[in-house]
C-alpha cells in the first residue's frame, strides 16, 4: 500500500510541476519571426571596381533582433549561390567582402529576405589607365627637356658670335 501511495505521489508530482516541451525553466519560449526584407539593410560602397574587394554593411534595422541573438550574432546569408556567414556586431552591423569578377549582379538571400541588384560596377582599368599613361610619358617628357637645355638654340649662337666680334 505503501508503495502505490508512494508511486501515485510520484507521478502527481511530475505530470502537475513538469513543464511542457520546449518550455525553459520559469522563461516562457518566445517565437522567433522571420527576417524580412524589412529587417535588414544594405549599404554599397560609392564606387565599386571589378576584381577588387567591396565592402558591403549589412545591418539590422533593430540591433536586438531576436534571430540576431539566439545565434550569437552570427548567420549564414547565400550570396550571389555561396553561403557566407556574416558575424554582427552590438549595433547590428556586419562587413561583407565581395569581389565583383565578371558581371555585376548581386544576390542576397537569408529566409525571407532576398535582394536582388544589378550595380554600376566600373571596369579596374579606368582608374589604371591614366596613371599608366602618366608613368609612360613623364620620363619622355623628362628627357626631351634635357635633351632642349643641353642643344643651344641658334639665337644664342648669333648672340655669342656678336659679342665676341666686338
Amino acid at each position: 500500500m505503501i508503495r502505490f501511495l508512494l508511486s501515485a505521489f510520484v507521478f502527481c508530482s511530475f505530470t502537475l510541476f513538469g513543464r511542457q516541451p520546449g518550455e525553459s525553466a520559469g522563461i516562457p519560449m518566445q517565437e522567433i519571426n522571420r527576417v524580412s526584407n524589412a529587417d535588414l539593410k544594405l549599404e554599397f560602397p560609392r564606387f565599386i571596381f571589378t576584381h577588387t574587394q567591396s565592402k558591403i554593411i549589412v545591418s539590422f534595422e533593430n540591433p536586438k533582433n531576436a534571430k540576431l541573438l539566439a545565434n550569437n550574432r552570427e548567420l549564414h546569408f547565400i550570396v550571389n549561390g555561396e553561403d557566407r556567414a556574416l558575424q554582427f556586431d552590438a549595433q547590428g552591423k556586419a562587413t561583407l567582402i565581395y569581389v565583383f569578377r565578371d558581371n555585376n549582379e548581386f544576390n542576397i538571400l537569408f529566409e525571407d529576405a532576398v535582394f536582388r541588384f544589378t550595380l554600376p560596377v566600373l571596369s579596374i582599368w579606368i582608374p589604371i589607365t591614366p596613371l599608366l599613361l602618366l608613368m609612360l610619358f613623364l620620363p619622355l617628357y623628362i628627357l626631351k627637356i634635357r635633351k632642349k637645355k643641353s642643344v643651344p638654340s641658334d639665337s644664342s649662337k648669333s648672340a655669342a658670335i656678336v659679342e665676341e666680334a666686338s
